[in-house]
């Protein structure tokens, strides 16, 4: 089986336009969609993530 992989955004009212895909007029195709999941934020990989801060006190006494 011939498989061809897109990505495509849905934009309007649920539509989905492909075009330039690689079948003969009148060919029957099976169409499977897949959401896509989420990448991670890479220029800010900790965005979202619960942090705990600790407080360190040290006491530097130079007598």
């Amino acid at each position: 089986m011939q498989a061809y992989k897109t990505e495509k955004i849905i934009k309007e009212n649920g539509k989905l336009i492909l075009n330039g895909i690689p079948f003969s007029v009148n060919e029957h195709v099976e169409i499977i969609i897949l959401r896509k999941p989420k990448k991670p934020n890479q220029k800010f990989p900790l965005k979202g993530k619960l942090r705990k801060y600790e407080s360190v006190c040290i006491n530097f006494n130079f007598e």
